[in-house]
Parts: structure tokens; sequence; C-alpha cells
């Protein structure tokens, strides 16, 4: 019973490829099989796996972790927006190289093309209607002063 739990070189050559893949040791070890802390301890007992590590782990930052970091901060990262235990919205939060947040506007935008408007209608005790005026009223408003 025992060998069937042993990292072999087979599986640590299989736990690097999935690592260069990844980018990502829990989940280049849970392809293999095993936990990432056992690979730790190999990583820790066995210099040779250590620096083979290491190198693997500076080609998945060329090839899959920087580029990853880089279409987010073009593309953006999409977010779900939750009411009432479902997904009201979806949002689409784009940073650039400052951390942008979205602005005002665009937080309003997504919020009277989702639920969150009939969320605040209901907490308000209002009309959606109505208030999808009044955000909007307040967004001309701010254009206006800018």
């Amino acid at each position: 019973m025992a060998a069937l739990h042993r990292v072999t070189p087979k599986k640590k050559a299989q736990f690097l490829d999935a690592l260069a893949q990844t980018g990502n040791v829990r989940q280049a070890a849970k392809a293999v099989g095993f936990s990432a802390n056992r690979f730790y301890v190999h990583r820790r007992q066995d210099p040779l796996f250590a620096q083979k590590w290491e190198e693997t782990i500076q080609q998945a930052m060329d090839t899959v972790l920087e580029p990853e970091a880089i279409r987010r901060a073009v593309d953006g990262v999409e977010e779900a927006v939750y009411y009432r235990g479902a997904v009201a919205l979806l949002r689409q939060l784009v940073k650039d190289t400052q951390s942008r947040r979205p602005t005002i506007q665009e937080e309003a935008r997504a919020f009277l093309a989702g639920e969150g408007l009939r969320f605040w209608a209901e907490v308000l005790g209002t009309d959606p209607t109505q208030l999808s005026q009044a955000v909007h009223r307040h967004l001309q408003e701010s254009f206006i002063q800018r």
C-alpha cells in the first residue's frame, strides 16, 4: 500500500510538466494525485528536483503567468454580483497600469443593466423606473459639472 503513495521520479516529472502548464503548485500536485505538501517535502530534500522546480516556475512565469497577467490588465476580469444567492449581473472590471477602479459612471451603467436596480428599488421602496431616471439625471449632471 505504501508504494501507491510514493513520489517516484516519473511522478516528479509529471508534476513538473503540470507545473509548467499551470504555474500553480497545488493544481500541478493534484493533477498527479498528490498534495502540494508532498512535493514541497521532496523539494527540500532533493536539490536537483528543487533546481528543476525553480526552472519550471521561471518557464511558467514567461509562458503562462505573465501573459495571463497582461490579458487581465488589458481585458479585465469578469466579476459576478450576487443578489439573493444568484448572479444578478456580471461586470467587466478593467484595470490599467495604475490599477484604475471602475468610474462611478461605469458602476452606474452596470447597475442599471442588471438586477442591482431592482434590488435597490425594492430596498428603497420605490419604482425601478423612477430610480433609473434619477440615476440617469445624476449621471448627466455629473458629466456637465466636469
